[in-house]
């Protein structure tokens, strides 16, 4: 909808009433209010009633203060909080899934309008797996992150170790771009594959790799079909294992029951796979998710 009135004012030829600025400076809030906020879109391909939205996040995030959710566009929210610390932990939680399609927070901006924000970005936990021993410190986990997007953290143990069956990472990844599946090493002249597992990760093509559609809904499958669409280069062994971090002594505490309801399953069946985390009512026009569920990689990403 906003779109649409955006093409159609700039069609329009405004008369020299209509082309007066309003000065704003000194009335525009920016203020503690809006640093109490956070916008929201949830990248699915049919809209969500905001009462569902406001019902669920509300649930998983159990704020200890006041919490409200306003619609500002379909599918996008302004969330808001009376105390910094609930806001903190939202974000800190990242990402929340909402009927497996992802929500991207992103903090409210004073001067632009929520559904104009770039929701191209999100934070992820993402596991390296099949590492050398030399290669599980922090100083290599942060190159791994800055590989696959932006690095935010390593999770440690109680000695501040990385040391186990797989490194925890924090990402700031570009979801607009398809997913990492796998990144090299160089170790004494021999190229080592590290393979990688996101932790809560939604819904995605198997095809294309992006988040935000699935299979049936791919345009570059449309575009360019594959020759066998049973052999994808992407599947749900994309997806790490739901639970706590089976790391040997990694910190991470215990799920809570509001974060084990915003969590994936793993390897879910087709039939489920697009079950929401609330009740709703059946749409005729929603997508079936990818066409077939693959829980392998691909040969050529296995070890050789």
């Amino acid at each position: 909808m906003a779109e649409d009135l955006e093409k159609l004012y700039a069609r329009l030829s405004l008369n020299a009433n209509e082309e007066i600025l309003i000065p704003t400076s000194a009335i525009i809030q920016d203020n503690t209010d809006l640093n109490l906020c956070l916008v929201g879109k949830i990248l699915a391909p049919r809209i969500i009633s905001p009462d569902q939205i406001s019902s669920l996040f509300k649930r998983l995030w159990s704020p200890k203060g006041s919490f409200s959710c306003k619609s500002i566009h379909d599918n996008i929210c302004i969330f808001s909080f009376d105390n910094l610390l609930d806001k903190k932990k939202v974000l800190a939680s990242t990402p929340w899934l909402f009927d497996r399609y992802l929500l991207v927070l992103h903090d409210a901006v004073a001067d632009i309008n929520p559904s104009e924000i770039n929701y191209s970005h999100c934070d992820f936990w993402v596991q390296l797996h099949h590492l050398p021993l030399g290669l599980m410190n922090k100083e290599f986990a942060k190159i791994a992150g800055n590989s696959i997007g932006r690095f935010l953290e390593t999770d440690t143990d109680a000695f501040g170790s990385v040391m186990g069956k797989y490194i925890r990472i924090k990402v700031n990844i570009d979801i607009t771009k398809p997913l990492h599946r796998v990144i090299h090493a160089d170790v004494h002249g021999q190229k080592r594959a590290i393979y990688l597992k996101y932790e809560r990760l939604p819904d995605f093509c198997f095809h294309c790799g992006i988040i935000g559609h699935v299979f049936r809904d791919c345009e570059t499958r449309i575009l360019n079909p594959p020759e066998n669409s049973e052999n994808f280069e992407f599947g749900n062994w994309l997806k790490a294992p739901y639970g706590p971090s089976t790391s040997s002594n990694h910190k991470r505490p215990p799920p809570s029951p509001a974060s084990i309801q915003n969590q994936n399953p793993p390897n879910p069946p087709h039939d489920t796979l697009n079950q929401t985390s609330i009740p709703s009512p059946p749409s005729p026009t929603r997508p079936h998710s990818n066409d077939s569920i693959s829980n392998l990689p691909p040969t050529h990403l296995l070890p050789s």
